[in-house]
């Protein structure tokens, strides 16, 4: 009976043993997601802080060129859109451009989008239907829309496009034509490819 009783002992202390292992196992495995996801985040922060850096001449010509345009009436997140162009088109190095802002540049129409762009044809008519829609990308692309950019026969001639695209309830076809149109605008203005 003694025997049994220690068997039945040793048993217990084997199961208890083992729980506290596995608990420890568990604790480690705990542990170590965590140190990963630690490392991850450093990784993260150190591109990010690689990819934000200006070179020096990068913000010697931007802040020249904002204080060329400090008496000017642009809103300042414009003047900074055109200062950052400015060392862009010299080949200075400038943080990158967010990926998702210019995805969301380069893709269609979403039914939402398609949405908003009919009820601005329905309130406004096509016409300023199409200037909206060119407003919208030049902000995405510079921080500033039409009305900041002198009127051009390229203006003009996209807005037609758009407008009769729109009539023709091609949407996805107006939104090329815009972005197309958006980006000889701004090369005519010197912002170089866009």
């Amino acid at each position: 009976m003694s025997s049994n009783k220690i068997s039945k002992q040793t048993l217990v202390n084997y199961i208890q043993e083992q729980v506290e292992n596995l608990h420890k196992l568990y604790i480690l495995k705990e542990q170590k997601e965590n140190i990963k996801k630690d490392i991850q985040l450093l990784e993260e922060g150190k591109k990010k802080k690689k990819d934000s850096k200006y070179s020096e001449k990068a913000k010697e010509v931007i802040s020249a060129k904002l204080s060329k345009m400090a008496d000017e009436k642009i809103p300042q997140d414009q003047k900074v859109a055109i200062a950052i162009n400015t060392a862009k088109r010299k080949g200075l190095k400038v943080p990158a451009e967010k990926k998702s802002k210019k995805k969301k540049i380069n893709e269609g129409f979403s039914e939402k989008g398609i949405m908003t762009v009919q009820e601005w044809i329905e309130k406004f008519g096509s016409r300023e239907a199409a200037v909206k829609l060119m407003d919208n990308i030049l902000m995405r692309m510079v921080g500033f829309s039409s009305s900041d950019l002198p009127d051009t026969a390229t203006f003009a001639n996209g807005l037609d496009e758009i407008e009769k695209a729109f009539n023709e309830k091609d949407y996805n076809g107006a939104l090329e034509i815009a972005k197309d149109t958006a980006r000889e605008m701004l090369e005519d203005e010197g912002f170089g490819d866009m």
